[in-house]
């Protein structure tokens, strides 16, 4: 079904190009957070030898890299819209 308002090779409103371009920052911002918060994570799980608090470091930075990835997909196919 598709979508009303919105054809093939017709432009996004300018509202709805704004409304991405935020979807794509808080995606980035999402991911820094989660990388900065998975590397203490990761380094004081290093400094006391606390293997779980390590791991769930790593998988939280892997997981802010994820949200960064998925903004910077978000901003590439904005441009092509």
């Amino acid at each position: 079904m598709p979508i009303i308002g919105i054809n093939a090779g017709e432009t996004l409103p300018r509202d709805m190009k704004r409304t991405k371009a935020m979807g794509e920052f808080k995606d980035k911002a999402k991911g820094a957070a989660n990388k900065a918060a998975g590397a203490v994570k990761d380094a004081v799980g290093d400094a006391t030898d606390n293997s779980e608090l390590r791991a769930e470091g790593k998988a939280q930075k892997l997981k802010g890299e994820a949200q960064q990835t998925k903004g910077e997909i978000k901003g590439k196919l904005d441009d092509k819209i």
